[in-house]
């Protein structure tokens, strides 16, 4: 059985998804956990918020403070951001497309852990697929494949034959990494910062519309 994205001509068994940026808009929750985590420890709370997105908590703890106390830096993020849920929409149409998909073809890969996406799909009414990878399952986060290898793994099916939808420079690297195909949504970042990906798209919208299962 197939999926086909009409628009570019790409085939594949299974649709591999980003959750923060890709199919919810967690930005101001994600914003103001960072911001808050920056004052804590005087520091650029813009320039660690870029340098965060699509990474796990962990990994942007340990590269921003290599000598604080690890676990507990990364307890207070995650405690923080599962607090937080005001501006935490689903993107339009994401639900339209999780829906037309067969619950085997695709799964969710994100950088935060189970119980944070837990958290942001139940607040969202998102449905939960029966196959999530989360930055707390594995050992290497994006843009390492490990995550998006584990998901085709879990859906047995093919990496090749695995399409990623991606926000992030960080989730497309880690897709192309595990030899798949990738999609990118224009949802964080521009255009030229997402110039890896295999196809570009402005919206979920978008892709909702090309989608043919």
């Amino acid at each position: 059985m197939k999926i086909e994205f009409a628009d570019w001509k790409t085939t594949c068994q299974a649709v591999l998804f980003d959750l923060d940026g890709t199919l919810i808009d967690s930005t101001v929750c994600i914003k103001r956990a960072w911001e808050t985590w920056s004052i804590k420890h005087g520091l650029d709370a813009e320039l660690v918020t870029h340098s965060s997105h699509g990474r796990r908590a962990a990994d942007s703890v340990q590269l921003i403070l290599p000598d604080c106390n690890f676990e507990q830096e990364v307890q207070f993020l995650e405690n923080l951001e599962c607090e937080l849920v005001e501006g935490l929409v689903a993107y339009d149409d994401a639900k339209r497309l999780l829906l037309a998909l067969d619950e085997a073809m695709w799964a969710i890969v994100t950088s935060g852990s189970v119980r944070l996406a837990t958290h942001r799909l139940k607040a969202t009414n998102l449905k939960a697929p029966l196959v999530m990878v989360c930055g707390d399952q594995i050992t290497e986060g994006k843009p390492h494949p490990e995550g998006y290898l584990l998901a085709a793994q879990k859906l047995n099916v093919n990496p090749k034959d695995c399409v990623v939808v991606e926000d992030a420079v960080a989730g497309v690297r880690a897709g192309k990494a595990a030899g798949m195909k990738v999609i990118a949504i224009t949802s964080t970042h521009t255009k030229e910062e997402l110039h890896e990906a295999d196809h570009i798209c402005q919206s979920l919208t978008q892709l909702a519309n090309a989608i043919k299962p």
